[in-house]
This record gives structure tokens, C-alpha cells and sequence, in this order.
């Protein structure tokens, strides 16, 4: 193969990449994939409720939970989702 050859076929496969869309999910994709993780988690579980909104990539939480490391585990769980640009925890600690 010439190397005229191997750069022409590296750059169209380079352009190709590039021009792949990346989607962003949705306000209800990410409402549902955060109570998805949440719902992992065993120590989020009841006697907690924690409730999840999200309005334009940010998820807001509330309800309440048990001590305030599970409150925030449920923030940084909603943080790390795909698409949350901000999260906003409202969940007050019962004890």
C-alpha cells in the first residue's frame, strides 16, 4: 500500500469519527436512569424516599433520607449520570 494511500484512508476514517452525533439524554432519560441507580443502591432504600425531577439537564431531588451520608450518595449518584449538568438536593435527613 502507498503511503499516499494509508494517509487518504486515515483521514476519511478520522472525518468519519468526527461526524458521528453525540446524543444527550433527555430530561426523562435521566430522570428515569437516576432513580434506576438509586434504586442499586441498598442503603437508599425504605424507609428513605427520594424523589427525583429533572427541568432542562438538571435533576433536582428531595423526600428524605436517613442520615446525611445517604442524602449525599443520592447527589453524587445523580451527579454522575450521563446528561445532569447540575444537581439540586432538597432531600432533608430525618435524624
Amino acid at each position: 500500500m502507498r503511503l499516499s494511500t494509508v494517509v487518504v484512508s486515515l483521514a476519511l476514517a478520522a472525518s468519519g469519527c468526527a461526524a458521528v452525533p453525540h446524543t444527550v439524554p433527555g430530561d426523562a432519560e435521566i430522570t428515569r436512569a437516576v432513580e434506576k441507580s438509586v434504586g442499586r443502591h441498598p442503603d437508599l432504600g425504605p424507609p428513605n424516599e427520594i424523589y427525583v425531577k429533572t427541568l432542562n439537564h438538571v435533576v433536582y431531588l428531595s423526600g428524605t433520607a436517613d442520615t446525611g451520608l445517604q442524602r449525599d450518595t443520592a447527589a453524587s449518584l445523580a451527579m454522575q449520570t450521563t446528561g445532569v449538568a447540575r444537581v439540586v438536593n432538597d432531600i432533608s435527613v430525618s435524624h
